[in-house]
Parts: structure tokens; sequence; C-alpha cells
């Protein structure tokens, strides 16, 4: 049962944002240190993308979608969601298309 808690505990996430607050005044390597967490954790989940930025950016790639003709590629949506101020590459476009279901005619 002891893994079966920690997943319900936030505890590294609220480790994750305390180093990241604190880290002009102490090096990474010191508050991991202090609060039991590897650097190499913390690092790898402040890589990690965060689920609400994918949700916007899947809303907006579907709103995007819905205004074109819906014979556009990644391509054409890409230069789209660069016009409207986006920062997205064309593979996460396809990533996010292939999971939407979004298929043009």
């Amino acid at each position: 049962m002891k893994k079966g808690t920690s997943l319900l505990c936030p505890r590294t996430e609220i480790s994750h944002d305390l180093i990241d607050q604190r880290q002009r005044t102490a090096s990474v390597a010191q508050a991991c240190r202090v609060l039991s967490v590897s650097r190499a954790g913390y690092y790898a989940a402040k890589k990690k993308t965060k689920y609400a930025t994918i949700c916007t950016t899947s809303v907006h790639l579907k709103a995007v979608f819905a205004e074109s003709p819906q014979t556009s590629g990644s391509c054409r949506l890409l230069t789209e969601m660069h016009k409207k101020g986006m920062q997205i590459g064309r593979y996460k476009i396809r990533r996010l298309m292939r999971e939407a279901g979004l298929v043009p005619v």
C-alpha cells in the first residue's frame, strides 16, 4: 500500500513548486537534497507539458479546423495557428489532430 498512498498525495508537485520559488536563494541541487527529491525527477517534471496547456491548444486547433473548409492538413493549420500567435510545431499539430479525430477530406 506504500506506493498506492503516494499516488494520492501531491507532495512532489508541491516540492517542485517550492524549488522553483527558491531557485534564486538556493541551488537546485541543495533544494532537492533538503526536500528529498531527485534532481532528475525535478527536471523531468519540469519538462513535462502541463495538461491544461495541451487542452487549450487542442481547443484552439479544433476551432481553426472548423473555420477552415476542413481540407486543411497540418501544414495549413500550422500557418493559421502561427497567425493567431500560438507557438506550436507541426508534429504536435499532427498528434493533436490524430487524438481529436480531425481528418481533412
